[in-house]
């Protein structure tokens, strides 16, 4: 099964309705587990979300060929080798200037950090400042290391990326491109002067360079 981690802003919502027309219903899409979310209702939550898995991994594989969205990836660490990992990878300056605008525009109470962004209490440099933030790739990744996944996409080379995917599962998706702009209409994650330090993102710099070794090491691999 393709294990498909959708972390914010970064070509996810394309690439969820390239998954979704290309696999129907073979695909499941898992966003209800809210990774960001502190509150402990949700995190007790996820624990239960995750023993359904752990619990039920033949189901899952005879009903699935593909799973998509917003969790944290070892929660399919039961599937074993029948998991092979997916991600994109983004710049994470321009992932976090799109993630905070996105948050401006609409946010969910039960997130409370991007609550506060929402209502103003909380602006880019706080945001950028934040431990789970700035470590936004390693929490979505848990437990997986980048050298573990079948798949790496870069946001910033899509159609590569797709071409990628094709050669490592068989399956090509089509170049769709959705949320690319902001509804003023400019770029998506455009930083321009984003106030704050971009060194408060070093972890997941540290991360985003693995990708990219992996990313081009895939595509040497396959030919891409």
């Amino acid at each position: 099964m393709i294990v498909s981690i959708h972390i914010p802003k970064t070509a996810g919502t394309s690439f969820r309705v390239a998954l979704e027309q290309t696999f129907g219903d073979r695909l499941l899409l898992d966003y209800d587990d809210r990774p960001l979310s502190t509150k402990p209702e949700q995190v007790e939550r996820r624990r239960g979300a995750a023993r359904v898995v752990e619990e039920r991994p033949g189901e899952l594989l005879a009903n699935y060929d593909a799973v998509h969205g917003h969790f944290i990836a070892d929660k399919y660490r039961p599937l074993a080798t029948d998991a092979r990992y997916a991600a994109f990878f983004r710049e994470p300056g321009a992932r976090l200037v799109s993630h905070f605008k996105q948050w401006r525009r609409q946010a969910s109470p039960e997130n409370l950090l991007g609550w506060k962004v929402h209502t103003g209490e909380v602006g880019l440099r706080e945001l950028a400042s934040d431990p789970l933030i700035g470590s936004l790739y390693r929490h979505f990744l848990g437990d997986v290391a980048v050298e573990e996944l079948a798949f790496v996409g870069l946001t910033d080379a899509y159609e590569r990326s797709l071409a990628l995917f094709e050669a490592v599962f068989g399956y090509a998706l089509p170049a769709l491109r959705e949320n690319l702009t902001e509804p003023d209409g400019s770029p998506d994650g455009a930083s321009g002067d984003a106030d704050f330090d971009k060194a408060l993102l070093a972890r997941d710099h540290d991360v985003y360079d693995q990708a990219r070794r992996r990313f081009e090491a895939l595509c040497a691999e396959y030919g891409v």
